[in-house]
């Protein structure tokens, strides 16, 4: 990550660049199919790049999950990074989108 260097550098916490030749750290993100977590979040060794819970969508980046249609988990809580995704009986109850999204007239855990 120095412009003109001659030596690649890793992004460390399993993060990764799109292109090689990346000149920042601030280019490092999490390649499709898994979600950052933040070392101020969690207990020492446990941050990065984490692979994406079956029901939740990690397009890659440095964002948290999303929600696959029929599956529904808390909002995230600020201080955590694991998932416990709970199947609705249908997609329609919960849509895709941000995490602790319903459909129309629902909320929450029922």
């Amino acid at each position: 990550p120095f412009s003109g260097g001659t030596n690649c550098l890793e992004c460390g916490l399993n993060r990764i660049t799109e292109a090689p030749g990346a000149t920042s750290e601030s280019q490092c993100r999490c390649d499709e199919g898994f979600f950052f977590c933040a070392p101020e979040l969690v207990r020492v060794g446990t941050s990065g790049c984490k692979a994406c819970p079956s029901g939740l969508r990690c397009p890659g980046g440095l964002g948290p999950p999303m929600q696959e249609a029929g599956h529904w988990n808390f909002p995230m809580q600020g201080t955590a990074c694991d998932f416990s995704v709970l199947t609705c009986r249908n997609d329609n109850q919960c849509p895709r989108g941000a995490l602790g999204v319903c459909a129309e007239g629902r909320e929450g855990k029922a």
